[in-house]
C-alpha cells in the first residue's frame, strides 16, 4: 500500500481520570494495557450511535489533492444538513487513489490516511484554527464557517469508521461545545490565541496600582474591554483585575470565535453525535489532547516488538534484518514512535479501533535498505539489504522521517 503518511500536551481534567478509572476498571493510570481496554470500552459507545444503517461509498482521490477532495464532499453534507435530509446517515467510505498508477484495495489504510491528512491540513496548512498546538480553537473567518462545518462532519465520520480522533481541540473550547458548566476552568492565559488581547493581559499582569489598571484600560489596547461584557459602572482596580483577566482570557478563547465554534458545534452535531455523547466524558481524549491518549516509545514497542519476535528468519541475512530491526526500535525515543506509528498506520494520533501491528520481510528486492509500509493492514516492511546495524539504522529513521518523498509504496493487495 501506499507508504503512509507522520506525529503532539495537556492533562485531562480529574473528572475524566476518575471516569476513565471507573469504566475500565482498572488500578493504575496510565499504562498500555489501559490504553486497549479504553478502546474496547469506547467500542459498543461508538457502534450505538453510528446504528446499522450506513452508506458504503467509493471515492477517488489524489493523493496531492486529498485536502480539496475531502471539503468538497464534506461540504456536501452540509448542504444536506441545510435542507434537512431524511436520508442523512453514517458513511463507510473506500479510498481509491486515483494517481497511484495501480488499483489498491484500501484495507483501511487509505481511510485512515485520507482523514488523517484532511485534519492536518485544516489545522496547519488553512487557517481553519489558531492557537497552542494541540490545544486549538477554531479561526473567525466569515467565509469559511461551511469549512469549519465540514470539517467537524469529517471528525464524526472518522471516528465513526473507527479511524481517528480529532485530539487537537483546546479543553475549554471542548468542555463549552458539550454544554459544561465547568468550562472556564480550563481558560488559561497562555491559551489566548488573539496576540492583542495577550498583550493587554500581559500589561494587566504588570500593574501594581489602581491608577495604572486604568491607565491601561484607557489606553489604545484597552478599548477590546469593551465588548468583553465587564458590568458598566464597574471600576477596574487591583481588586478585581483578575476578574478581568478571567473575562479577557474568556473573550479570546470562546467569545469573539462563537460563529466559528457554532459552525465546528454544528458539524460535529452531524447524526446528532454530540448531544448523544455529552455526558460520555469516556469519549474526551478523542477531542483533547493528553499523554494517557497518545503514541509514546513504550505503546509502540507493546504493538510492534511482538510482530518482530515473530519474523520466521530463515538464513543468517534475515536473522541479522530481524536483529537490526528489534534494535532499532527498541532504540526509538517517543517522537521517533509517533513518526513510526504514522508510517505504518497512516495516522497522525491514535487509532480509535484496537490495533494489530505485523511485520514483514521484504523479499523481493534483496538489496532493498530502505523499509515499506502497508498501512491497510497496518504492516512494516523490513528491508534485508543492509550491510551492518548502521547502515540500518540510517536507513530506517532517514525512510520513516521523510516517508512521503522516499519510502516505496507497496499496494495491499
Amino acid at each position: 500500500m501506499g507508504n503512509e503518511n507522520s506525529s503532539q500536551s495537556q492533562q485531562p481534567s480529574e473528572k475524566f481520570k476518575a471516569a476513565f478509572k471507573k469504566v475500565a476498571d482498572v488500578a493504575q493510570f496510565p499504562t498500555c494495557a489501559n490504553f486497549w481496554m479504553y478502546k474496547e470500552k469506547i467500542r459498543p459507545i461508538l457502534e450505538q450511535i453510528s446504528g446499522d444503517e450506513q452508506i458504503k461509498q467509493c471515492m477517488k482521490v489524489q493523493r496531492s489533492d486529498m485536502y480539496t477532495t475531502a471539503m468538497s464532499h464534506y461540504k456536501g453534507k452540509v448542504g444536506e444538513i441545510r435542507r434537512k435530509s431524511v436520508s442523512i446517515r453514517h458513511e463507510s467510505l473506500m479510498i481509491i487513489f486515483d494517481d497511484s498508477g495501480q488499483f489498491d484495495y484500501d484495507g483501511g489504510g487509505y481511510r485512515r490516511e485520507f482523514y488523517s491528512t484532511f485534519f492536518q491540513k485544516a489545522i496547519r496548512d488553512r487557517g481553519l484554527f489558531v492557537g497552542n498546538y494541540p490545544q486549538l480553537v477554531p479561526n473567525f473567518t466569515q467565509d469559511r464557517l461551511d469549512d469549519l462545518t465540514a470539517v467537524g462532519i469529517g471528525i464524526v465520520e472518522a471516528i465513526l469508521n473507527f479511524d481517528c480522533g480529532f485530539p487537537y481541540l483546546h479543553p475549554g473550547l471542548y468542555h463549552f461545545m458539550m454544554d459544561h458548566d465547568d468550562f472556564e476552568h480550563y481558560l488559561m492565559v497562555d491559551d489566548i490565541p488573539n496576540p492583542a488581547v495577550k498583550h493587554l493581559v500581559n500589561l494587566l499582569l504588570e500593574c501594581e496600582t489602581d491608577d495604572q489598571i486604568n491607565d491601561v484600560i484607557q489606553s489604545d489596547e484597552g478599548v477590546i474591554v469593551e465588548h468583553i461584557g465587564w458590568p458598566t459602572g464597574k471600576q477596574y482596580n487591583m481588586k478585581n483585575r483578575e476578574q478581568l483577566i478571567t473575562l479577557l482570557t474568556r473573550y479570546s478563547i470562546i467569545d469573539e470565535r462563537r460563529p466559528a465554534i457554532d459552525a465546528l458545534k454544528k458539524g460535529l452535531n452531524y447524526l446528532k453525535f454530540l448531544e448523544k455523547i455529552k455526558d460520555v466524558s469516556l469519549l474526551e481524549p478523542l477531542f483533547v489532547h493528553s499523554e494517557e491518549y497518545s503514541i509514546n516509545k513504550q505503546y509502540l514497542k507493546k504493538l510492534l516488538l511482538p510482530a518482530l519476535e515473530g519474523l520466521n528468519a530463515a538464513n543468517d541475512k534475515l536473522k541479522k534484518a530481524k536483529e537490526y530491526a528489534l534494535r532499532s526500535v527498541n532504540e526509538i525515543d517517543d517522537d521517533e514512535a509517533k513518526t513510526l506509528y504514522h508510517f505504518i498506520t497512516g495516522l497522525s494520533s491514535p487509532s480509535v479501533s484496537q490495533e494489530q501491528l505485523r511485520a514483514e520481510f521484504i523479499m523481493s528486492n534483496p538489496r532493498q535498505k530502505l523499509p515499506e509500509a502497508m498501512t491497510c493492514f497496518e504492516t512494516l516492511m523490513i528491508p534485508v539489504g543492509n550491510k551492518d546495524y548502521e547502515e540500518f539504522k540510517e536507513s530506517f529513521h532517514h525512510a520513516i522521517k521523510t516517508f512521503d518523498k522516499l519510502a516505496v509504496n507497496k499496494p495491499c493487495c
